[in-house]
């Protein structure tokens, strides 16, 4: 089954095939994969996962929790319902259910663009709704091909935001484990998250929901090979010959190697409203320089958490004397290490900072220091 989507998508064959090889060794039931926003993950389910799952006689099950953040089993439950609604169908229509998946991502990821994450008004899932997902999810199960199901979870790092979601969590913990006790082999789920953070509170801390049962990984950024397709893409439908592969390299380096933001660079040659990459890549910037969402997240922070996300983003010490004499004068307020450990605490509760394996803290939203970096420029 042939199905077209962006013909300026890059597929992910090789991940698509890992993934998969996972599932086919009978030991691996859930993944999660980690990447920082405007970095592909939802492209990714949708354009290479999906098809791919159909190709295979999987069941794809597409819910963003951002879609509706105050409710996040919402989401689930309409993504399970949609997927047994299509198996109604004598002839299932599978380029229409694609392209329903493909619609509730852009929405969803309309959403995300503008909100900052946290829910405003968080509703618990009641009984009904609970037993309605088990229910679901157990009917589909038993109606797809052998049971071959994959559920795609994308930003599931939310459902450890807020304690009325706690009850959603764990019925679909209960839920997965009870139809993979009762020998649901091929009901397989891969949880996406753009929290190092809340992924950890989800996945590693004892007593989290989905404690041990769930294999990591990070979503490679994309290499040299997808702009070579850009360039071979910009020949073939723009008839644009003057772009060679080192020069669309950097420029994809300049955006912050986002798949998004490269998509205005190929807009803008497209379009003709530049000839010349690297000044589409500067044009893209400067649309990130405007984003009223990545201002309204800057604005947010306390002139503390500012300096001191800039400062581990770039590697530099924060608990030095040097460092709190510093902020001390730019602050113009005394600044000590407890201050900044308070603030290090606010910065990786809005996901902004993590702390690794080895206790380093690092960034988790690219997009939000490049914009910093551009207005202190």
């Amino acid at each position: 089954m042939a199905i077209q989507f962006d013909p300026w998508h890059y597929p992910r064959g090789e991940l698509v095939e890992e993934l998969f090889r996972w599932f086919g060794t009978g030991v691996v039931r859930r993944v999660a994969m980690f990447a920082p926003r405007r970095k592909g993950k939802t492209w990714f389910l949708i354009r290479d996962l999906a098809p791919a799952c159909i190709r295979r006689r999987y069941i794809p099950v597409y819910a963003s929790l951002w879609r509706v953040p105050d409710a996040p089993h919402i989401p689930v439950l309409e993504g399970i319902n949609a997927a047994n609604t299509l198996l109604d169908n004598r002839r299932v229509p599978w380029k229409k259910y694609l392209s329903q998946l493909q619609t509730v991502a852009l929405n969803a990821g309309v959403i995300s663009a503008t909100w900052t994450p946290g829910p405003v008004d968080p509703v618990a899932a009641s009984t009904a709704e609970l037993a309605e997902l088990q229910s679901a999810l157990a009917k589909l199960v038993e109606r797809a091909p052998e049971g071959k199901v994959v559920l795609m979870i994308d930003e599931a790092q939310h459902m450890v935001t807020h304690p009325k979601f706690s009850a959603f969590t764990h019925s679909l913990r209960t839920a997965l484990d009870t139809l993979e006790a009762s020998g649901a082999t091929n009901l397989h789920t891969l949880f996406t998250g753009s929290s190092r953070t809340n992924l950890a509170r989800l996945l590693n801390d004892p007593g989290a929901p989905f404690y041990q049962s769930v294999e990591q990984l990070e979503l490679p950024d994309l290499d040299q090979d997808y702009t070579d397709f850009v360039v071979s893409q910009l020949k073939r439908l723009g008839g644009i010959k003057s772009i060679g592969k080192l020069n669309c390299w950097e420029a994809f380096d300049t955006v912050g190697r986002s798949p998004f933001y490269m998509e205005l660079v190929i807009r803008s040659l497209m379009l003709r409203q530049t000839q010349n990459i690297d000044d589409a890549a500067q044009a893209s910037l400067e649309v990130m320089a405007k984003s009223p969402a990545l201002s309204s997240r800057w604005r947010g922070l306390r002139a503390l958490d500012q300096v001191i996300y800039v400062s581990v983003c770039q590697s530099e010490p924060i608990y030095s004397e040097e460092a709190l004499a510093k902020w001390t004068a730019t602050l113009n307020r005394s600044v000590t290490k407890t201050h900044v450990q308070n603030a290090v605490r606010r910065l990786q509760k809005l996901s902004l900072v993590s702390r690794s394996a080895r206790g380093q803290y690092q960034n988790e939203d690219p997009e939000l220091l490049a914009w910093a970096k551009m207005q202190a420029n």
